[in-house]
């Protein structure tokens, strides 16, 4: 599943850890993540070569002591640009917000993902996609 996979990485790399074949798994039982807003809207494309500011509010359930909370864009390349926050246990919510150039491709893929400390890799992830069109 290339949210799985995508999920994994990303916590990998924020992690600081070395590239290692983890399983994927969920965050703790009765955690979940959800996009509760984004901005722009995914119902306009955006442009190749624009500069765009992406900002996410996340809302999530998380039942470990800590964790992370990621806002990550990605094409077919791979990661355009992240960014990440630490999250609380319980119920919460994050504001993530980044700024990158749209690069030229025809979908850019904004993914959530919510961890627990420590944990390598996760499912626990919110997506969204957004069209891209040429300049």
């Amino acid at each position: 599943m290339q949210i799985a996979s995508t999920a994994s990485l990303l916590l990998a790399l924020l992690a600081g850890c070395e590239a290692r074949q983890a399983v994927p798994s969920p965050a703790p039982a009765g955690s979940f993540v959800s996009i509760a807003g984004i901005t722009p809207t995914t119902d306009e494309p955006l442009v190749a070569g624009e500069k765009v500011q992406l900002s996410v509010k996340v809302a999530y359930v998380l039942n470990a002591e800590s964790g992370t909370v990621a806002l990550v864009v990605q094409d077919a390349s791979g990661i355009v640009a992240m960014t990440q926050t630490t999250a609380s246990k319980g119920t919460g919510n994050a504001n993530l917000s980044l700024e990158f150039t749209v690069p030229k491709t025809t979908e850019l893929q904004v993914f959530v993902p919510l961890g627990a400390k420590d944990q390598e890799s996760t499912t626990t992830v919110a997506a969204r996609t957004y069209k891209v069109t040429p300049k």
